[in-house]
């Protein structure tokens, strides 16, 4: 497997975009569950769409941290 170093600030930066994907999933995880058990009704294609964020706010998390992952110092 390629194992390319990176500088530290460039590591904390993958590190951090994938903090913020995870964190981005969760809000807009929590408006999807709002939304479901809110009085006014489901609108399904709001719905729909926070569920495509939810799952490309993951992906993003996935590469990211295999991104930072592969790039690991070896200690």
């Amino acid at each position: 497997m390629l194992k390319k170093r990176l500088s530290a600030p460039v590591r904390k930066i993958i590190l951090f975009a994938a903090v913020l994907s995870v964190m981005f999933c969760l809000v807009c995880f929590l408006s999807i569950m709002i939304q479901f058990f809110s009085k006014s009704g489901i609108e399904l294609d709001i719905m729909f769409k926070g569920i495509k964020l939810v799952i490309i706010s993951l992906l993003l998390f996935l590469f990211s941290f295999a991104f930072y992952k592969i790039t690991e110092f070896k200690k």
